[in-house]
């Protein structure tokens, strides 16, 4: 016999409507209009395709507004039942205590209708995609908030880093690719949407290229670095903007993490579902002395809006005091480290140390022949600067590398890429710990460990060159 309560379910907010029609749906009745206004005569030419657009028009909302109308949801005291589908009906039913992390969205458009977006993450979520993710009213979003996390209890700490620290962050953090990727659909675009006289017109009002031409700059080199530049503005701005009115609040069992400037994001989850605590310091952080702090749990990772930001960039001490507020349990005294021997430093250089040598070599014999001499010089005058300053940082990661360990926590030193990384993994949350010796090392009797915390992704932390007798060691103590 079905349960009586269930009977009794509501539906999703009617911004679930809107949010199941793709964005290009909207665009179908434009040309329909343009034909219509500007050239009447020649409507009945094209009346196969218009009929085609408004059929698929209508053919998609009326999914959206069936799937509207068929999805259900009810709070319950401890768990959360969900109920989808057109065709192939879908129940959920969420245990509050499997949930690893809650988000809440709200935005402009979501204001419109007194909503606000919800994702559920437990251990089966997707990496993109949480395993409930629908529209309530502002009123059932907190009723719901109410119910998962009832023993939060009383607020303990509060930190808040400021607009001006956010953006130096994202000043010095920003990648200008991403930025290219943000705005390349509008490049590829434009053409088509504003006509290709309309488009010379922007670039050329817009171009700034061309006022570095007229103090001496190549033109190819000058517009390259207006691309450069303007990609990296877009990109500090979209951090800005996604990290912006950062504050981060313990509870008595919980953390909520707020952000956002147009799109406001509210990340929930207990303390007892943290994987692991990460410090990071890229190369650009590195002049200023400034880590950032990133939490590992499910529903925090980049493919999720990079929502693992826990403390912005600050000093390393600074860090570490504001992490000892916001969890007092936290213990970073560690009686047992080891760290890569001293000959492992040859490993940490080798690569950059060959690719500049290789490079040096290639390029001085360019330079001997009289051959692409302007274009060898002037990538020399780039090239050997960055790999010069990359083993002066390998050697920096060399000396900092350390794997320590107390009673409740593995605290790993190491780095990858260009960023120097600090780990806290509780010993409870380690999912798997690897020894692994390639050809060389067996010759040196050093080894490599890796190890592996719960995440959406099998996400790994590595230090390299350890001892063998000391990972050994390490091995045993976390063992027993």
């Amino acid at each position: 016999m079905k349960n009586k309560k269930l009977r009794h379910t509501h539906r999703t907010n009617i911004l679930t409507f809107f949010a199941r029609i793709p964005a290009f749906i909207y665009l179908l009745p434009i040309p329909i209009l343009q034909n219509i206004l500007f050239n009447p005569s020649g409507f009945w030419e094209h009346i196969t395709s218009y009929v085609l657009s408004i059929i698929m028009f209508f053919a998609v909302g009326g999914a959206a507004a069936a799937d509207y109308r068929t999805k259900r949801y009810r709070i319950f005291p401890e768990r959360t039942y969900i109920r989808k589908g057109i065709f192939f009906r879908s129940r959920f039913n969420i245990p509050y205590d499997r949930l690893q992390s809650v988000i809440i969205q709200s935005s402009p458009f979501t204001a419109l209708f007194s909503a606000v977006k919800v994702q559920l993450n437990t251990p089966a979520t997707k990496a993109k995609k949480g395993d409930a993710d629908f529209y309530l009213s502002k009123t059932n979003a907190k009723q719901l908030i109410g119910e998962i996390y009832d023993d939060i209890g009383f607020i303990r700490r509060h930190y808040r880093a400021g607009n001006a620290k956010i953006f130096f962050m994202a000043a010095i953090w920003s990648n200008p690719v991403s930025g290219l990727l943000i705005i390349s659909p509008f490049i590829n675009n434009t053409g088509k949407v504003v006509g290709e006289e309309l488009q010379n017109q922007l670039i050329e009002s817009f171009d700034l290229s061309k006022y570095l031409v007229y103090i001496g700059v190549p033109p190819t080199a000058a517009f390259i670095a207006y691309i450069l530049i303007f990609c990296y503005a877009v990109s500090v701005c979209a951090d800005f903007v996604r990290n912006a009115n950062f504050t981060c609040t313990s509870y008595q069992n919980g953390l909520v993490i707020k952000r956002g400037i147009i799109k406001h994001t509210l990340f929930f989850t207990n303390r007892t579902k943290l994987n692991a605590i990460t410090l990071n310091q890229s190369i650009f952080m590195m002049p200023f002395r400034l880590h950032s702090a990133y939490i590992y749990t499910v529903g925090s990772g980049k493919a999720k809006g990079d929502r693992s930001l826990l403390i912005a960039a600050e000093k390393k001490n600074s860090v570490k005091h504001l992490l000892s507020l916001l969890f007092e349990d936290l213990d970073l005294n560690f009686p047992f480290t080891i760290k890569p021997v001293r000959k492992a430093l040859g490993a940490y250089l080798r690569l950059p140390v060959f690719l500049l040598t290789v490079e040096m070599a290639l390029c001085l014999s360019l330079l001997k022949l009289n051959i692409f001499r302007s274009i060898t010089a002037a990538f020399m005058f780039f090239s050997v600067p960055t790999l010069i300053v990359w083993c002066f940082f390998r050697a920096n990661a060399f000396s900092k590398s350390a794997l320590s360990l107390n009673d409740r926590y593995v605290y790993l030193r190491s780095y990858r890429r260009i960023t120097l990384k600090s780990t806290i993994i509780p010993i409870g949350k380690i999912q798997l710990c690897v020894k692994r010796v390639n050809f060389f090392q067996s010759r040196t009797k050093t080894c490599n460990i890796k190890i592996y915390i719960y995440g959406e992704k099998r996400t790994f932390v590595e230090i390299k060159h350890l001892s063998e007798s000391d990972a050994d060691k390490f091995i045993n103590c976390i063992n027993n």
